[in-house]
């Protein structure tokens, strides 16, 4: 064990990789000693001493979790209000049994094709000003796309509807 030299309870405290030690619980000859241990997303766990101390365990599976989670995701935003943001439009547009497929897929909205990867379309339309905003075309009768797309409050969003532009063109 790498903590020979050292007592034991020094140990209590100390961190080793995600894991801190939080009391040590006696061992045997034949049975090691365990210790208490709290991982950094707040998990307890009681551990063989040796595994912790000798880094041996990193983590209570959280960073393992972490790293696949990260491995299999090409932007790490699936969460952001921005990502949900980007789904809804594809939904609309695209998902013919959505409720609103109706209002946009369906009188033929379309979404650029760039916009297919959401890092494009987050490199274009960046972050959201604030939670009120949303995705809002500036041309309601046209697509979406770079040149149409804004975020926008409920209220702009209700003062540029179809029905409004096309009182305008009448």
């Amino acid at each position: 064990m790498s903590f020979v030299g050292r007592s034991a309870s020094s140990l209590i405290g100390k961190k080793f990789n995600r894991w801190t030690i939080l009391k040590l619980i006696s061992g045997t000859k034949t049975i090691p000693r365990k210790a208490l241990c709290k991982c950094d997303c707040g998990t307890k766990a009681i551990h063989n001493l040796s595994t912790i101390v000798d880094n041996r365990s990193n983590s209570c599976g959280c960073y393992r979790s972490e790293v696949t989670s990260l491995r299999s995701t090409k932007h790490g935003m699936c969460n952001s209000p921005e990502y949900i943001s980007w789904l809804a439009m594809k939904q609309r547009c695209s998902y013919r049994k959505g409720w609103n497929f109706k209002y946009y897929g369906k009188l033929g909205v379309t979404i650029d094709k760039r916009w297919n990867e959401f890092a494009v379309f987050f490199a274009d339309m960046g972050s959201k000003p604030t939670p009120e905003h949303t995705l809002d075309r500036i041309d309601p009768h046209g697509n979406y796309g770079p040149s149409n797309c804004r975020w926008a409050t409920k209220k702009e969003q209700a003062l540029n509807t179809r029905k409004r532009a096309n009182r305008g063109q009448n």
